[in-house]
């Protein structure tokens, strides 16, 4: 089973409607782009680590990030849903401390060159967006490798990553 953080995350968010008007305010505070910007659940995947990186979140926001989305996890993890092997997505386990909720962490480790085209493709993001949301991950990837259980190294293209992590499992 897979559970992606900034879903679940998005997911309970749009289900806050308090918290949502909070998350605009936050939003339109890091950048003029955002203002008047519509907010749903793919909207908010796209924005998730700026807004949790960002230090002026309002006591409502921190509170939600550190609580909520954590409870939200365990509840996947631990539910009755499901098979023996869980997996969660979560690009900033590191920086959210969520990395103590979990048995193993696996770092997929690339450069930051190729991280940014990938996001451009997947995510349809702009040049600009990209760049901007490869700077918001803010542990360096050396310090990310010390912490993790197992390390891919991704710098090929995706039949030969998929072949190293069936290797893996």
């Amino acid at each position: 089973d897979v559970c992606s953080s900034d879903l679940a995350t998005a997911a309970l968010l749009t289900r806050n409607e308090p918290l949502m008007r909070d998350l605009v305010a936050v939003l339109e505070a890091i950048d003029p782009l955002y203002k008047g910007m519509i907010l749903n659940q793919y909207t908010l995947t796209r924005v998730l680590p700026q807004i949790r990186l960002n230090p002026n979140l309002g006591e409502a926001l921190t509170h939600f990030f550190e609580t909520d989305v954590r409870n939200e996890v365990r509840r996947f993890l631990h539910g009755p849903i499901g098979g023996d092997i869980r997996v969660v997505e979560d690009p900033l386990v590191f920086e959210t401390g969520q990395d103590s909720l979990y048995d193993e962490v696996w770092l997929v480790n690339t450069n930051p060159v190729y991280q940014k085209e990938w996001l451009k493709i997947r995510d349809k993001l702009s040049d600009i967006e990209a760049t901007k949301l490869v700077s918001f991950y803010s542990h360096p990837a050396s310090v990310k490798v010390e912490r993790s259980d197992r390390v891919l190294e991704n710098m090929s293209d995706y039949a030969s990553f998929r072949q190293m992590v069936q290797g893996h499992a």
